[in-house]
Parts: C-alpha cells; structure tokens; sequence
C-alpha cells in the first residue's frame, strides 16, 4: 500500500479552499475563517493518594472571521456595525429617549444570520461542510490606520456559537 505522499490519487485538504456563507455577509469579503473547535472539560477526584480525572462539559471555542473592507455596497464596516443595530443595541441620545435597545440572543443570532463554513476539494466540490448553532457576534475590531502600510482595511469578528455540526459533504458549493 503506497504512502499517502506517493499516492497520487490522494489529495490533502487546502486552507485556501473555502466559503464561508452567511446571510448577511457577503462570502467574497471573507479573506480568512477559523475552523469550528471544542475543548472538553475536566473534573478531578482523589482518592487517597491518587488523582483520577473525568471528562466533564464540552464548550465550543469562539471562532475568528476576517472580512476584507470594500468601497460602496459591501463595506464591511457598515454591514457589521448594521447587525449590532440588528441585534438591538441602540445609540443612547441626550434625550434619554434612544440608548435602550437590548440586545438579546434571537436578535443577535438573526442578525448574523445561518453560518456555514464549505471546504471545497481541487474541482470546486464540498468535501467538509460545517454549520453553527446560534451563532452571533461576539466582538469585532475594524482594524487599524496607518501612513506606512498599503495593506487593506480589514474587520475581524469573533463568533459565539452554541455547537458545530459536520454535515454533508455532498452539499453544492457556491463554486462552479
């Protein structure tokens, strides 16, 4: 049997082969995506003069998601600044009549919208597709400003979410 760098029917898994889709985020601006991840929590117990340890509650870890920051429709300082206002915050006002707007997690989840995370293969096909449960933002940073850079302006969100589902591989991709 031929090692997996001999084979050349086997084909690795490309970081750069990927869409992300969400409903209110356009998929062309997302120039980098974590991948879902969870860490499973621990409980210790002595007894005499051992310790022995159990598995106890999984979390899912937050995910990162860098956006590229275009000019006009896409601006994705706008869209993301558009889903906190979806979410329910509110602007507080001299008045006192603005500023009490909650943001509760209905309002955050479909203000983020349905996140699918496609890894595609060499010919455009889904071979991993991941989906998050109730995912909202937790945070986001618009980046940085300087004269010495020509680099992009880019927007990184952190993403909340309650679980992650690997679903099927056969989903069409946005690709071809």
């Amino acid at each position: 049997m031929p090692g997996f760098w001999s084979d050349v029917n086997v084909e690795p898994k490309r970081s750069n082969r990927f869409v992300l889709i969400s409903n209110n985020i356009g998929s062309w601006v997302i120039k980098a995506a974590g991948k879902p991840s969870y860490e499973v929590g621990e409980s210790e117990h002595k007894y005499l003069n051992h310790t022995f340890y159990f598995p106890g509650i999984l979390a899912w870890q937050e995910l990162e998601v860098t956006l590229v920051d275009p000019i006009g429709e896409e601006d994705s300082t706008k869209k993301v600044m558009e889903m906190l206002f979806n979410a329910g915050y509110d602007i507080p006002t001299a008045d006192g009549e603005a500023g009490r707007g909650l943001i509760s997690k209905v309002s955050a989840t479909s203000a983020l919208g349905n996140i699918t995370i496609q890894e595609l293969g060499i010919d455009g096909a889904v071979v991993n597709q991941w989906s998050l449960g109730n995912a909202w933002v937790k945070s986001a940073k618009f980046g940085d400003l300087t004269y010495s850079e020509d680099g992009l302006t880019e927007v990184t969100l952190s993403i909340r979410y309650d679980w992650a589902k690997l679903g099927d591989a056969a989903a069409p991709s946005l690709i071809g």
